[in-house]
Protein backbone atom coordinates (compact mmCIF):
# COMPACT_ATOMS: atom_id res chain seq x y z
CA UNK A 1 0.00 0.00 0.00
CA UNK A 2 1.27 3.28 -1.10
CA UNK A 3 0.30 6.65 -1.69
CA UNK A 4 0.79 9.32 -4.82
CA UNK A 5 -0.27 12.80 -4.12
CA UNK A 6 -3.81 12.59 -2.11
CA UNK A 7 -4.41 9.19 -4.03
CA UNK A 8 -3.93 5.75 -1.89
CA UNK A 9 -2.97 2.50 -3.86
CA UNK A 10 -3.47 -0.84 -3.17
CA UNK A 11 -1.12 -3.48 -5.25
CA UNK A 12 -2.89 -6.99 -5.52
CA UNK A 13 -3.00 -10.08 -7.46
CA UNK A 14 -5.57 -11.55 -9.65
CA UNK A 15 -6.22 -15.35 -10.16
CA UNK A 16 -3.16 -15.63 -12.04
CA UNK A 17 -0.62 -13.90 -9.76
CA UNK A 18 -0.47 -10.83 -12.07
CA UNK A 19 -0.05 -7.44 -9.95
CA UNK A 20 -2.28 -4.88 -10.18
CA UNK A 21 -2.42 -1.14 -8.49
CA UNK A 22 -6.18 -0.32 -7.12
CA UNK A 23 -6.91 3.31 -6.19
CA UNK A 24 -8.49 2.71 -2.80
CA UNK A 25 -11.51 5.01 -3.87
CA UNK A 26 -12.07 2.07 -5.98
CA UNK A 27 -12.35 -0.26 -3.15
CA UNK A 28 -15.72 -1.91 -2.86
CA UNK A 29 -15.35 -4.71 0.08
CA UNK A 30 -12.81 -6.90 1.71
CA UNK A 31 -13.55 -9.96 2.50
CA UNK A 32 -12.17 -12.99 3.82
CA UNK A 33 -13.58 -16.00 1.92
CA UNK A 34 -14.67 -18.96 4.04
CA UNK A 35 -12.83 -22.00 2.34
CA UNK A 36 -9.59 -20.27 1.11
CA UNK A 37 -9.03 -18.34 3.54
CA UNK A 38 -7.85 -15.46 0.99
CA UNK A 39 -8.27 -11.90 1.62
CA UNK A 40 -10.33 -10.78 -1.38
CA UNK A 41 -10.57 -7.29 -2.31
CA UNK A 42 -13.65 -6.20 -4.72
CA UNK A 43 -13.84 -3.53 -6.95
CA UNK A 44 -16.15 -2.86 -9.56
CA UNK A 45 -14.00 -3.84 -12.34
CA UNK A 46 -13.47 -7.58 -10.61
CA UNK A 47 -11.91 -9.28 -7.69
CA UNK A 48 -8.48 -9.29 -6.52
CA UNK A 49 -6.44 -11.26 -3.83
CA UNK A 50 -4.10 -9.49 -0.98
CA UNK A 51 -1.78 -11.65 1.27
CA UNK A 52 -2.79 -10.22 4.29
CA UNK A 53 -4.37 -10.72 7.76
CA UNK A 54 -7.44 -8.97 8.63
CA UNK A 55 -6.03 -7.12 11.42
CA UNK A 56 -3.72 -5.63 9.60
CA UNK A 57 -6.13 -4.44 6.63
CA UNK A 58 -7.96 -3.51 8.73
CA UNK A 59 -5.84 -1.33 10.77
CA UNK A 60 -4.82 0.39 7.84
CA UNK A 61 -7.85 0.48 6.32
CA UNK A 62 -10.89 2.06 8.87
CA UNK A 63 -8.87 5.28 8.96
CA UNK A 64 -8.98 5.62 5.22
CA UNK A 65 -12.97 5.56 5.17
CA UNK A 66 -13.58 1.99 6.13
CA UNK A 67 -15.24 0.23 8.32
CA UNK A 68 -15.19 -3.68 9.08
CA UNK A 69 -19.24 -4.56 9.71
CA UNK A 70 -18.16 -8.63 10.89
CA UNK A 71 -14.49 -10.31 11.70
CA UNK A 72 -14.57 -11.16 7.45
CA UNK A 73 -15.60 -8.10 6.25
CA UNK A 74 -14.54 -4.76 5.56
CA UNK A 75 -16.94 -1.91 3.84
CA UNK A 76 -16.09 1.54 1.86
CA UNK A 77 -18.44 3.23 3.46
CA UNK A 78 -18.49 5.62 1.03
CA UNK A 79 -20.09 2.93 -1.29
CA UNK A 80 -22.67 2.16 1.08
CA UNK A 81 -25.98 2.31 -0.80
CA UNK A 82 -28.75 1.39 1.79
CA UNK A 83 -28.71 0.46 5.42
CA UNK A 84 -31.19 -1.23 7.05
CA UNK A 85 -31.34 -2.66 10.49
CA UNK A 86 -28.47 -5.35 10.41
CA UNK A 87 -28.07 -5.33 6.72
CA UNK A 88 -26.58 -2.75 3.89
CA UNK A 89 -26.01 -2.65 0.62
CA UNK A 90 -23.31 -2.17 -1.74
CA UNK A 91 -22.91 -1.89 -5.69
CA UNK A 92 -26.21 -4.71 -5.46
CA UNK A 93 -24.53 -7.03 -2.78
CA UNK A 94 -26.07 -7.33 0.55
CA UNK A 95 -24.11 -7.84 3.44
CA UNK A 96 -24.86 -8.33 7.25
CA UNK A 97 -23.72 -6.45 9.99
CA UNK A 98 -22.50 -8.56 13.32
CA UNK A 99 -25.24 -7.28 16.00
CA UNK A 100 -22.33 -5.59 17.74
CA UNK A 101 -21.13 -3.36 15.21
CA UNK A 102 -24.75 -2.05 14.00
CA UNK A 103 -24.72 1.11 16.22
CA UNK A 104 -21.21 2.18 15.79
CA UNK A 105 -21.98 1.58 11.96
CA UNK A 106 -25.47 3.90 11.93
CA UNK A 107 -23.20 6.57 14.26
CA UNK A 108 -20.86 6.56 11.46
CA UNK A 109 -23.35 7.21 8.64
CA UNK A 110 -24.88 9.21 10.37
CA UNK A 111 -22.50 12.01 10.86
CA UNK A 112 -21.43 11.72 7.09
Amino acid sequence: MFAINDNVFVLVFDDEDNMHKIDLKDVLCIRRDEKTRKIIIATDTGQYYLPSTMKHLDDFFSPRGFFQIDRNKIINISKIDNFRYNEITVNDSVYTVATRKRKELFEILESN
